[in-house]
C-alpha cells in the first residue's frame, strides 16, 4: 500500500494549548490536578527565562518557594482563557506533596488523545460517572482547593501589575490562626528573650505571657495585615501597608 506522506487537509492538529485545555477538561470533570505533563507544558509557555522559578520548574520537576509569585505577575498579564490554565497549574504546585526533582522529568510532554477512541466519562480511579459522586473509597473524592495565596492575594488587593509584583513583600504565610501569626512573628524576633531578661519578681514571672490572639487581631485593626481564609480553615497573611 502506497503511504501518504501528505496528512489529509481535514485532520485535526492538536496544538499545545488544545491539549491542555482538553486534559483541564479531563481533570474537572475527574475532580483532580492536571497531570505533571500538563503542568510542565503549561510552565514551559510561561516562565520568564533561565533564573526564572517556572524555567527550574520546567527543567527539573522541582517547586522552588518563588515560583507562586511568578505565577502571580503571569496571571496579571493574562487573558481569561490563560487565567483558567494558570489557575489549573498554581493548583498543582500547591497540591503536590513532593517539591524535589523529579527524575524523567524533561521527558514529560502532553500527548494527542486517541481521537479513534469513544469518549470516556467515568472516573479513572472508581470507574463512577463524572455526573455522580466519587465511591467512597476512591482516591479521588476530595474537594478541589478554590483558593490558593494568589487568587486570596488578587481578591484582596487586584489584578494590577503593580500590585501584582509585590506580592513577595505582601505575601507574609499561611498560618492556623492570627494567634499562631503572632507567635510565628514573636517567636523569630527578640521579644521573648527581653522578656525574659525584664526585671520581674520570681513568684509573678509565671503569669507574664503573650496574649498572641490579641495581639495578631490589634495588627489587623491597626490595619497592618490583611487576611483571608482557606479552604481548610487556615489563614492567608498579608502586609497591608507594604
Amino acid at each position: 500500500m502506497e503511504h501518504n506522506t501528505f496528512p489529509d487537509k481535514h485532520e485535526h492538529r492538536w496544538t499545545d494549548a488544545d491539549m491542555v485545555d482538553h486534559e483541564l477538561e479531563a481533570a474537572s470533570q475527574e475532580e483532580r490536578d492536571i497531570t505533571d505533563a500538563a503542568a510542565r507544558v503549561i510552565a514551559s509557555q510561561w516562565h520568564g527565562g533561565q533564573a526564572s522559578d517556572l524555567y527550574s520548574f520546567v527543567s527539573t520537576g522541582a517547586i522552588s518557594d518563588g515560583v507562586q509569585i511568578e505565577l502571580a505577575r503571569a496571571i496579571a498579564e493574562a487573558d481569561e482563557a490563560d487565567r483558567d490554565r494558570l489557575a489549573a497549574l498554581s493548583r498543582y504546585l500547591m497540591n503536590r506533596e513532593d517539591t524535589g526533582a523529579v527524575d524523567g522529568w524533561p521527558d514529560l510532554w502532553l500527548q494527542p488523545p486517541d481521537t479513534q477512541q469513544e469518549p470516556n466519562d467515568d472516573c479513572a480511579a472508581c470507574g463512577n460517572h463524572w455526573s455522580s459522586p466519587h465511591s467512597p473509597d476512591c482516591p479521588l473524592n476530595v474537594d478541589e482547593p478554590a483558593t490558593t495565596p494568589t487568587s486570596a492575594y488578587v481578591d484582596l488587593f487586584g489584578d494590577d501589575p503593580k500590585i501584582m509584583g509585590e506580592f513577595r513583600e505582601r505575601y507574609l504565610g499561611t498560618f492556623a490562626s492570627l494567634a499562631a501569626y503572632a507567635q510565628h512573628i514573636i517567636n523569630a524576633g527578640d521579644m521573648l528573650r527581653e522578656l525574659h531578661e525584664a526585671p520581674i519578681p520570681e513568684d509573678l514571672r509565671q503569669y507574664v505571657s503573650f496574649d498572641y490572639a490579641a495581639l495578631g487581631e490589634a495588627w489587623q485593626v491597626a490595619g497592618d495585615i490583611v487576611t483571608a481564609e482557606t479552604d481548610d480553615g487556615r489563614i492567608y497573611v498579608f502586609n497591608k501597608r507594604a
